[in-house]
């Protein structure tokens, strides 16, 4: 959840399993930080959740956030006619893009008609049956301060200079600081959506995401699969605090990245089900490109989160350095794998690192597992990376699979030693 801090600490409910308790906040980094690397956090940044750029921390209660624009619909495939005869009707083209076999738009409704009847509308069209509202995706970040997780003893990741294959991997986040010390010498390709005059997204998330992926392993911050190359997807903008992204973004990123031959997709951001994204992601699916998801930090109670909870992606939710549940975790049948999110070190936005909690980071840890598989067995099926996976996981909270871990918590080091 962006732009609020909880005041109070999250206790234990009423279960068999133990919960890491933490505070959901924000990620306050900011652009002047100089964090070193044991966890002191000397940064010149606050632990109050206001960033030092803000222009509405005076603001009492924040407006709550909006879950869709409020005047646009998003449409795959759509026929040249039907896009004129929506053009004739009012609506504007905002943006388009995609493939040429699966186009996708972006169109501003008209004038004094509601979002809900500009949709019935676009899907009564004979091509137009794919259209939803534009919903917005955030990264849910949260941080917390503490002493450094072992997060690396917890997936028996046994070294960072295993022998691997250069395998591309792609995300879908925020900017990225490639400037950062953790990158040097790394292969980073970045491809941003939203051009001027758009205002950019900061380099927080998306920095700390791609550091534990393929963070420079003789750096502070050393990453999982550092000889992968990582193809970046800069989706987000941000608007008076707000940062975010769209389904459009993500449906126009995903095909990038099938374009440049990623072999698995890291996306580490939650929203609302969207028939253009849903379908997007099938399409990457069936091309055989493993996708992985942050499972949400909305909390145990709350309905499950996109893309997370459709079908073939690896959802992932976050544990401490003593196996407890991240206390915001979101839960549910979809869930897969559990992998280290709280107190993970890795990088700041724009030097050393900060201790930093959520999903989101637990996401990268299974899609550098997925990385490592591949780099061992290369004609692996994504079916068969994911048993894999699953198969060699350790089981945490009740037998089997459950809704809280998955099937457990992920574990790479075998993987590293058949690498060599």
């Amino acid at each position: 959840m962006l732009g609020l801090l909880l005041g109070v600490s999250l206790g234990s409910p009423d279960r068999s399993w133990p919960i890491s308790k933490v505070y959901a906040q924000d990620d306050n980094d900011d652009d002047t930080d100089n964090d070193d690397d044991n966890g002191n956090g000397d940064d010149n940044g606050d632990d109050s959740g206001n960033d030092d750029d803000d222009d509405d921390d005076d603001v009492a209660e924040p407006e709550p956030l909006l879950d869709q624009a409020p005047d646009e619909i998003t449409v795959t495939s759509l026929s040249d006619d039907d896009l004129a005869t929506l053009l004739t009707q009012g609506f504007t083209i905002v943006q388009q893009g995609g493939r040429d076999d699966a186009p996708i738009h972006r169109l501003r409704i008209p004038t004094g008609r509601t979002l809900e009847q500009s949709r019935i509308d676009v899907r009564a069209l004979p091509t137009g049956q794919d259209a939803d509202f534009n919903h917005y995706y955030r990264t849910e970040q949260s941080t917390c301060n503490g002493p450094q997780c072992r997060a690396l003893e917890q997936i028996a990741f046994q070294s960072h200079t295993c022998s691997q294959r250069d395998v591309a991997i792609g995300i879908i986040d925020t900017s990225i600081n490639v400037d950062h010390e953790v990158f040097a010498d790394r292969q980073v390709t970045i491809y941003r959506v939203h051009e001027s005059p758009h205002p950019a997204s900061r380099a927080l998330h998306g920095t700390a995401v791609a550091a534990i992926i393929v963070g420079d392993p003789e750096s502070r911050v050393p990453g999982l699969v550092p000889a992968s190359h990582l193809f970046a997807v800069d989706a987000f903008t941000r608007e008076r605090g707000d940062e975010r992204t769209d389904a459009f973004a993500l449906v126009v990123g995903l095909d990038w990245l099938e374009q440049q031959g990623v072999e698995i997709i890291n996306m580490s951001l939650a929203g609302p089900d969207n028939t253009a994204l849903a379908a997007a992601i099938d399409r990457v699916s069936r091309a055989g490109i493993i996708v992985v998801a942050a499972a949400g930090n909305k909390g145990p109670t709350a309905p499950p989160a996109f893309p997370a909870a459709y079908p073939g992606v690896i959802s992932v939710t976050a544990v401490d350095a003593s196996n407890n549940i991240f206390a915001m975790a979101q839960h549910g049948p979809h869930i897969d794998l559990a992998a280290p999110g709280v107190d993970v070190w890795t990088a700041a936005s724009v030097s050393g690192g900060r201790l930093k909690s959520g999903t989101s980071y637990a996401a990268p840890f299974v899609s550098s597992a997925a990385a490592l598989v591949l780099s061992a067995e290369p004609h692996l099926t994504p079916d068969e990376v994911i048993q894999q996976l699953e198969s060699t996981a350790l089981d945490l909270g009740d037998e089997g699979h459950d809704e809280v871990f998955g099937v457990g918590l992920v574990q790479i080091g075998g993987w590293c030693v058949n690498g060599n």
